[in-house]
């Protein structure tokens, strides 16, 4: 037989046996890894089950929100451009750091008076599915992710499940 076929042969081998091998692995490493996929825990309260008062609430801010973030966007790309000047000014460049922490300040204690508005308009069995869902969203681990929020695989922010803290 000639050399030629045999590493054709040997190829074709070696193609088989990886994808059987990747089949077999694939569903040993789905059991392994468990379904990262499944239904969340705590059930999630959508805007369409929020009160009418909360759903305009919402509506109103989230133009507000979107101007703020606007703007904040806005001192970004003015540090950016204060960072590639020949030389830099560390003092423009302080004072920038400073107004858009100052903004990104004033924009969470927006979200959270939002937040606070939208509650207070809610039945208690609202309000706590609401709070759970705000809490499932976020894990306080960092990027560590281990209560089941934030990044394991899945691309740059992982796979999101809203289950509550241990």
């Amino acid at each position: 037989m000639n050399n030629k076929w045999l590493k054709i042969l040997f190829i074709f081998s070696l193609s088989v046996n990886g994808a059987v091998l990747g089949a077999l692995g694939y569903s040993a490493a789905k059991q392994y890894w468990g379904n990262t996929m499944a239904p969340d825990p705590v059930p999630v309260i959508g805007p369409e089950n929020l009160p009418p008062r909360a759903q305009q609430s919402r509506a109103e801010f989230q133009k507000k929100l979107w101007q703020e973030r606007s703007l904040i966007q806005e001192q970004r790309e003015d540090l950016a451009r204060l960072l590639m000047q020949e030389p830099p000014d560390k003092q423009k460049i302080e004072e920038k750091i400073k107004a858009v922490t100052a903004h990104q300040e004033k924009l969470q204690q927006a979200i959270v008076d939002q937040i606070l508005k939208e509650t207070g308009t809610m039945t208690p069995e609202q309000r706590k599915l609401y709070l759970s869902t705000i809490q499932g969203r976020m894990c306080p681990q960092g990027m560590g992710g281990w209560c089941g929020r934030g990044p394991r695989s899945g691309g740059r922010m992982g796979f999101r499940r809203n289950m509550p803290c241990p």
